[in-house]
């Protein structure tokens, strides 16, 4: 029952950042994003 439960925190937590990230790039570039691979870090 415990590793259950902690395989699916795991996976909600990947699946929050992957949508997290996807959101970031999704953005308009005017937002400072706070990942560096983004373009908006190039630009300022």
């Amino acid at each position: 029952m415990l590793t259950l439960l902690f395989k699916l925190i795991i996976a909600f937590s990947m699946v929050s950042l992957l949508s997290l990230e996807f959101l970031m790039f999704k953005l308009p570039p005017r937002i400072n994003h706070p990942f560096p691979l983004t373009k908006s870090s190039e630009n300022s």
